[in-house]
């Protein structure tokens, strides 16, 4: 679950755009088999902050189609600090990540699918916490 806002600059007669935004998320603290894709028990909160540039690759009338590629940094806002189960309780205040992405706007319809890499361990000390996020997000533009 999350929330995106996000802005651009596209220049009209350009391939070439810089974008931004922020993004609120919240995600399930601790993995588990079942898939439960509308309810979170012990919520892990991030808050991003996003910048980068983005092309615009086809333009055919109303059918956009782009590619991103922006720098991230997310910082955890909350997470469980109480769980027995927790194998962690010493998170980084922030991290830093790179997002490439693929775009497509219909008319006032957009959906971007992203692939999120963090560059620094989530765990303070603990090598292999580094951040993956597979996003998919539908918008409107207005």
């Amino acid at each position: 679950k999350g929330f995106n806002v996000s802005s651009c600059y596209i220049d009209k007669n350009g391939k070439m755009y810089f974008g931004g935004g922020i993004e609120l998320a919240k995600i399930s603290f601790m993995a588990t088999e079942e898939k439960s894709y509308f309810s979170i028990e012990n919520s892990m909160n991030w808050f991003k902050l996003r910048v980068g540039l983005g092309y615009r690759l086809l333009q055919k009338n109303k059918f956009i189609i782009r590619f991103k590629t922006y720098g991230s940094i997310s910082m955890i806002s909350s997470y469980p600090e109480n769980m027995v189960e927790a194998p962690y309780s010493n998170y980084n205040s922030g991290v830093a990540a790179a997002v490439l992405g693929l775009g497509f706007d219909i008319h006032f319809i957009t959906l971007d699918i992203e692939y999120e890499r963090g560059f620094f361990n989530a765990v303070n000390m603990v090598s292999g916490t580094e951040t993956d996020f597979y996003k998919m997000m539908v918008g409107f533009k207005f």
